[in-house]
């Protein structure tokens, strides 16, 4: 029999859980969502509605400071590589190159290059290269969710080796691993999951044609009404784009932390942006840069106020015991730590955060154990990590939404299926492979 202060934590958690995935689907006000869901679960915290302040704020608040640059400056690279005419003129170039066919694989490819490169803000470049192209074909903006999602949630999120993010990152310091462990598993359900994800886009690509849905605007979208003639140079727009990649990995390599380093490149791409078109093709830079931040402040807040949400279900009992419980599973190692990581990444929604809470438990025993691989243990960890931490209480989810205008109803689905379903597929794969390697 569960204590009651547990039992009545865990009843508030799940209706709590229920309502925020509910009001999200109907398409309630994401600001009255997260109150609404964060009020009710204050209530069984130790410091009650207190958590509002000592919790939940507090998150908003370091959340909103760490990505307000990172995502304001990625806002305006975003709008300036619209208005300028460069994301239509990329969008035109890949159709001709492409077709229709292959566009939502090749979004999905360029996603995961910004990934690999840590670009966190990518939202914004991907949104500038696929709106033309939605447009000019007549498809929905869920199919360049989807394809986004798939980069970004999955492949070049935990699956690859070598990514230089923190999820990859953080199995390292407990198992003295690099982040190229596991090459094996991590090749071979790389390859699986490319396999099933561009099955999956074509298909969706196919079924948005058969039901008839189409493309919708927004007045707010910067796109520019221009003939393809009157378009800049389509290279101009790839340089632009690898200059935030390429830029981004020098300034890494010479040792300036992720974050900073893709601040700074963006902030130099949108110069060289603005010297590859002239007032040409992008008569107000500065006005464009502005609307850009302005219209990236109001999701940096939304990531921020649903990461504050889920500091506050951390603070209660429920979440201490469902976190004692599911590390005290009796598994095998291996199962162990797919099971282990996807559960505590999905209860905190971040995977980052899933890995430390289990390797801070099982790391030292895993590192004990010789008849443990601990490349195929840090790849497992890694790989689950991005499963359950998209779902929809997940602060970048709820980001990537607002970016492309979508309610949870519209968009999560695909989601939910790049960004969960093939981590997961994965990581089933990578325990059978280290069960038979190892």
């Amino acid at each position: 029999m569960l204590p009651a202060n547990i039992t009545v934590s865990l009843i508030v958690v799940v209706i709590a859980f229920a309502l925020f995935f509910y009001m999200s689907f109907k398409g309630v006000n994401l600001f009255l969502t997260v109150f609404a869901c964060t009020f009710l679960v204050c209530l069984c915290t130790s410091d009650g509605i207190s958590s509002i302040f000592t919790s939940f704020l507090p998150t908003v608040g370091t959340m909103f400071q760490q990505f307000l640059l990172l995502y304001t400056i990625g806002g305006a690279f975003g709008f300036c590589l619209m208005e300028s005419g460069l994301g239509s003129a990329i969008a035109v170039h890949l159709i001709r190159v492409f077709g229709e066919k292959w566009i939502a694989v090749v979004l999905f490819v360029i996603t995961s290059l910004m990934m690999a490169a840590g670009v966190g803000s990518y939202q914004y470049a991907v949104l500038a290269i696929s709106l033309p192209v939605l447009k000019r074909l007549n498809m929905p903006r869920k199919v360049a969710l989807a394809a986004m999602s798939a980069g970004a949630g999955s492949v070049a999120y935990g699956i690859l080796i070598g990514m230089p993010n923190a999820l990859n990152i953080a199995p390292t310091s407990y198992l003295n691993t690099t982040t190229m462990a596991g090459p094996v598993i991590s090749l071979v359900c790389t390859a699986f999951a490319v396999v099933f994800i561009v099955g999956y886009l074509q298909w969706l690509t196919r079924r948005c044609k058969e039901k008839g849905e189409g493309f919708v605007s927004y007045a707010d979208d910067p796109v520019p009404e221009k003939e393809e003639s009157q378009l800049p140079a389509a290279w101009k727009g790839y340089v632009c784009v690898a200059a935030i990649i390429g830029l981004s990995l020098l300034f890494q390599a010479l040792g300036i932390n992720s974050l900073q380093a893709t601040v700074y490149a963006q902030a130099l791409s949108i110069a060289l942006l603005v010297l590859l078109v002239g007032r040409t093709f992008l008569e107000h830079p500065f006005q464009t840069c502005v609307r850009g931040i302005q219209g990236s402040i109001l999701p940096v807040v939304f990531i921020s106020i649903v990461v504050g949400y889920g500091s506050v279900v951390q603070k209660t009992p429920v979440f201490t015991w469902l976190v004692e419980r599911v590390l005290s599973m009796d598994l095998h190692p291996y199962i162990l730590t797919l099971v282990a990581v996807a559960l505590l990444s999905g209860m905190t929604a971040n995977g980052t955060g899933g890995v430390t809470l289990f390797m801070n438990t099982f790391g030292s025993s895993i590192m004990s154990n010789t008849a443990i691989n601990l490349g195929a243990v840090h790849r497992i960890a890694a790989i689950a990590g991005c499963s359950f931490d998209s779902l929809p209480h997940n602060g970048a989810i709820a980001f990537q939404l607002s970016v492309f205008k979508l309610s949870y109803k519209e968009g999560y689905f695909q989601q939910f299926m790049m960004s969960v379903v093939t981590p997961l597929l994965c990581g089933v794969l990578a325990v059978i492979l280290a069960m038979v390697l190892y």
